[in-house]
């Protein structure tokens, strides 16, 4: 069962003694998180978060891909991941969306004008979108009561497109990090918070790349470790919370794709040893399904070893 929060988690301050306050999304919407996994913050330091880590991950090239390919529906519909590309034959700029329904080609730049007249002199497209496009152009020159006629087509088979994904892995890192904070706030509620662990946590959250992570007292491992770690499932995201030995343990995988574990702290947190929850997200539903930590180590444990309870 869940803790009660009455702490914002950023501040440590009581909710109640804040002027604004919001929902804080355990990660973000953008890449497949329930609209109800959430918990309470200041709707400053929630903003500026958002500005400085989610929207940033969210926009990332490689995770936009995946969530792209993994069905994650946003705010705004499913995910769409554009990227930059070029023509191999003439290096000319165009636009890559790729989404389920397929790839969409757009040129950067798809209308020529003479440079004296400015007058168009040629649209650029693929498929029916260059004729589309001329067809448009050629009702607005008529507007102004001039005429224009469409000359013949050029077209040009199976253009080569080059293209490539990046990914900022620091970003990542910083990512998982506040997921795996919000994860045990959302678990234990004050009691992370207000802790230790979510000192730790906040500091963490300061730090400008990942490896300055072990000195705040933190320990993160971007492998898995046996018997915890969540398993790697595409399509999915994964988060499991803890209290093992003396130690607040949060592992988290997104996408089947990216995992860590972090360590922090127990001290303060007054949990009976196993206790935690764990989290698994259907990317391509939305659907939330939570089982205990126990459960969820066990089956781990299973998994890896072969081991039953």
């Amino acid at each position: 069962m869940r803790a009660p929060q009455t702490l914002c988690p950023y501040t440590n301050q009581p909710l109640a003694s804040i002027d604004r306050i919001n929902e804080e999304h355990v990660l973000p919407v953008a890449v497949g998180a329930p609209t109800k996994f959430f918990v309470m913050a200041s709707e400053l330091e929630n903003s500026r978060l958002n500005d400085l880590i989610d929207a940033p991950f969210s926009n990332d090239p490689l995770i936009r891909f995946l969530a792209m390919s993994q069905s994650v529906v946003s705010r705004s519909g499913p995910v769409i991941s554009h990227l930059p590309a070029t023509l191999t034959a003439s290096g000319e700029a165009v636009k890559l969306a790729f989404s389920q329904d397929g790839i969409d080609l757009r040129f950067a730049n798809p209308v020529v004008t003479d440079s004296e007249t400015k007058r168009v002199t040629a649209v650029k497209g693929f498929g029916d979108a260059a004729n589309e496009h001329a067809q448009r152009i050629k009702k607005d020159y008529a507007k102004k009561k001039i005429a224009v006629e469409i000359g013949e087509t050029i077209s040009t088979l199976n253009p080569e497109v080059q293209t490539s994904l990046c990914c900022d892995t620091d970003l990542v890192g910083k990512e998982l990090l506040k997921i795996a904070y919000l994860m045990t706030v959302w678990c234990f509620g004050d009691r992370a918070i207000d802790s230790e662990s979510g000192a730790i946590y906040r500091r963490g959250l300061a730090t400008k790349r990942s490896e300055d992570f072990g000195s705040i007292g933190m320990r993160a491992n971007t492998n898995e470790v046996p018997g915890f770690s969540c398993k790697r499932e595409p399509g999915t995201h994964v988060l499991l919370s803890a209290v093992l030995g003396r130690d607040l343990i949060t592992s988290i995988t997104l996408f089947g794709t990216f995992a860590a574990v972090f360590a922090t702290p127990a001290a303060g947190i007054h949990i009976e040893e196993g206790q935690g929850l764990s989290i698994k997200i259907n990317l391509s539903t939305g659907a939330l399904t939570q089982t205990t930590a126990i459960e969820a180590i066990l089956a781990n444990a299973q998994r890896l070893y072969g081991f039953h309870p």
